[in-house]
């Protein structure tokens, strides 16, 4: 189908497929998923770890600061360990082998702001 503007509705252009802007549907879908992800009252641990060492030190942080350093688990899934010369005394690994590196690297944020900032810690496990 042709209109003004090119073809309509995904049309084959030169063998090529023209790109179909998403419908009000996938983007109603698109919406109730971020909301359930919100909703869902998951912490981020590394969020935080940041947070806390920031007030602490009163300076911002460069991407550096911090070094996640993420290893396989031979019995399966990932351990992670979470260092920072600037903001931390020592290093902290995730305390159980996680199913994604990512949910190791919020384990490992989770040990080191429960050690480091142990008020904080509380404030967010009370919560």
């Amino acid at each position: 189908k042709w209109s003004p503007g090119g073809f309509v509705g995904g049309a084959a252009v030169g063998g090529v497929k023209a790109p179909v802007a998403p419908g009000p549907k996938a983007a109603a879908k698109k919406a109730v998923t971020a909301v359930s992800q919100s909703a869902s009252g998951e912490i981020s641990w590394k969020s935080k770890l940041y947070d806390a060492s920031v007030q602490k030190v009163k300076r911002t942080m460069s991407k550096d600061d911090f070094v996640f350093s993420i290893q396989d688990n031979p019995l399966g899934g990932f351990i992670c360990t979470v260092g920072s010369p600037s903001f931390l005394v020592k290093e902290y690994t995730s305390e159980d082998s996680c199913a994604s590196k990512r949910l190791a690297e919020h384990s490992a944020a989770k040990a080191a702001l429960k050690a480091e900032f142990p008020e904080a810690f509380r404030e967010l496990s009370m919560g």
